[in-house]
């Protein structure tokens, strides 16, 4: 059986190089190209990437600009549109429920799906090529495709294939369920400290429950690179994008947004700015 012929773009990101490395010692044909200048290099033409291959993965940055509190799709949105032919596209870019939908609608030729990544910056190998779940999400008649994709991927502990819109939103619960329980541990810290207790025993006994269990745990670690609060390329940038997607739907969030404010004076209180938390 030959096997596809596949593309990354954003493959010097940290999405895009562990699908692009994965698949090349996996012996596929695998080209990659960089649509951020700061990388410097890319190894293919847009010509080369349209001409040669089968599926294309999007795994572009879709940055959040907290001076005018707004997502910017518009990266993944230039990628899908230097795209030719009838390929498979592969979104694993988060992006708002209906993203992919709307996408689909305005590149009717592309067969595009979505698939939500959930790697940790520091175990981000590991988390790709050893994933607990690997969800695909489909756009209208793309079923198949997606169905396709999913036997290409690493496979997951959990396997589903799901409309694109729950793959979307399954992405966000992710990502902002995990900063509310960061928020939530520092809480418990606070309470420890004020009482002059060990927070470690408080952990240590909460997450021994089988309700919680040691999944969370990784959540309830204070302190990360010695600084507290959540920070890094995701969660801030999440958090605050599915609040405004819940805004525009009608839908309250109170719970995201209570979070959001405690991380702010707990970074506040360290006298980490919001630009600089998403470096650490």
């Amino acid at each position: 059986m030959i096997k596809k012929v596949l593309g990354v773009i954003g493959h010097t990101g940290m999405v895009g190089s562990e699908v692009y490395t994965y698949f090349k010692t996996k012996k596929y044909s695998v080209l990659g190209l960089s649509v951020d200048r700061r990388e410097g290099f890319s190894n293919s033409s847009w010509d080369e990437i349209n001409n040669k291959c089968d599926i294309i993965f999007v795994c572009v940055p879709t940055p959040y600009n907290f001076r005018k509190k707004s997502p910017d799709f518009s990266i993944v949105e230039n990628v899908l549109n230097k795209i030719t032919g009838r390929k498979i596209v592969v979104i694993k870019s988060t992006v708002w429920p209906g993203f992919s939908n709307k996408m689909k609608n305005k590149y009717p030729k592309l067969k595009i799906v979505f698939n939500p990544e959930f790697l940790s910056r520091k175990t981000a190998k590991k988390d790709f090529e050893n994933p607990d779940r690997q969800i695909v999400g489909y756009t209208g008649n793309s079923k198949k495709n997606a169905e396709t994709v999913l036997k290409l991927l690493p496979k997951g502990k959990y396997s589903k294939i799901v409309k694109s819109d729950e793959a979307e939103l399954i992405k966000y619960a992710h990502n902002v369920f995990g900063s509310i329980a960061i928020i939530y541990a520092n809480h418990l810290y606070e309470v420890s400290e004020k009482l002059k207790i060990d927070y470690n025993q408080i952990k240590d006994g909460f997450t021994a429950s089988e309700f919680i269990g040691k999944g969370i745990s990784r959540y309830m670690n204070v302190f990360h690179n010695d600084k507290r609060g959540f920070g890094g390329p995701c969660f801030p940038k999440d958090v605050n994008s599915y609040i405004k997607f819940c805004k525009s739907i009608g839908v309250d969030a109170e719970l995201p947004i209570a979070a959001w404010k405690a991380d702010v004076r707990i970074l506040d209180e360290q006298n980490i700015s919001i630009e600089k938390s998403v470096n650490y």
